[in-house]
């Protein structure tokens, strides 16, 4: 029987709070990266939360040697969320080019649905990771040697970070680093979110330590795979505190879902805030209060309770 962690949903919770936050920082009507905080804000944050998103999806890989039950739940899962979303988001970005920030075409924009990952490009390139990993997945299962090989192969990768905009590529390069790593930690390390500090001190030392490496590497490009890999450690080191995976956990369930729908609440939420202030604090605030807040419990209390919807959310 598969494991359960609530550890696992906590660190999605926390990835996708992450996420949205990120995008809370809007461009556009007002710029709020022109604001130092909110640079220094968004920077911190947006060093770790794909890499973890990436690294939870590898330690729940699950491959029966089946491919075509496997590509058909991933198919379920990613890829039909992505094309339904992607087309309703073609929309106001063809009728309401005013309200978006990038308005474009519906020709342009099924051209970067096909080919580059649309305005969903996390899920093309996890759908994208998700086909061609059982092929590294059976090559390197069975000796330890194509394992550490694999690994320093896609390690180069990553710090390399090939420029290749088609099919996602690019970040298809970088985050399989992390995948991958997700998968052997499951493999040599099951049992990683069972670990307790024998002395108690130890972890708060760990994390405030880690902290603070995350928050300064964060704020200088030239030092962002440090901050990714301390931001990743904090977030492990926080899943020990009861009360973290009970505030987070249930975000996690539904993280899928929060992000599917936040870019179309966004544009309602910065729309209504923008034309009432420009103070970054109160925008920041309101577009989380709509985007994540209201949008976990309508997803919880309407989207779970209504199966069509279910299938084009993949829930």
């Amino acid at each position: 029987m598969k494991k359960y962690y609530q550890e696992i949903d906590s660190l999605k919770g926390v990835a996708i709070f992450f996420v949205v936050l990120a995008h809370s920082i809007i461009l556009y009507p007002v710029n709020l990266l022109e604001n130092v905080y909110c640079q220094s804000i968004f920077q911190f944050i947006s060093s770790t939360h794909m890499s973890l998103f990436f690294l939870i999806s590898g330690f729940c890989f699950s491959y029966k040697d089946n491919y075509k039950e496997f590509l058909l739940k991933r198919i379920y899962r990613l890829l039909i969320p992505y094309i339904v979303f992607n087309l309703v988001d073609m929309l106001p970005r063809q009728l309401l080019p005013a309200l978006v920030n990038r308005p474009a075409s519906m020709m342009e924009s099924l051209k970067q649905m096909l080919f580059y990952g649309g305005e969903y490009w996390f899920l093309y390139t996890l759908f994208i990771i998700s086909t061609i990993y059982p092929v590294l997945h059976c090559w390197q299962r069975d000796s330890s040697s194509k394992e550490v090989i694999a690994e320093l192969v896609l390690l180069v990768l990553y710090i390399l970070e090939p420029k290749v905009s088609f099919l996602c590529l690019d970040s298809v390069f970088v985050y399989l680093l992390f995948f991958n790593t997700g998968v052997l930690l499951k493999k040599y390390i099951p049992h990683i979110f069972e670990w307790h500090f024998k002395e108690k001190w130890l972890q708060p030392v760990s994390t405030i330590f880690l902290l603070i490496l995350w928050g300064v590497t964060s704020q200088f490009s030239a030092t962002l795979k440090i901050a990714s890999v301390a931001g990743i450690l904090t977030c492990y080191l926080f899943t020990k505190l009861p009360w973290f995976n009970k505030i987070f956990h249930s975000f996690g369930h539904y993280s899928l879902q929060l992000y599917l729908l936040n870019g179309f609440l966004l544009v309602i939420s910065r729309t209504i805030i923008c034309k009432l202030t420009e103070n970054p604090a109160i925008i920041i605030c309101f577009n989380m209060l709509i985007t994540f807040f209201l949008s976990y419990l309508f997803i919880k209390y309407f989207c779970d309770k209504v199966k069509w919807i279910q299938k084009l959310m993949g829930l």
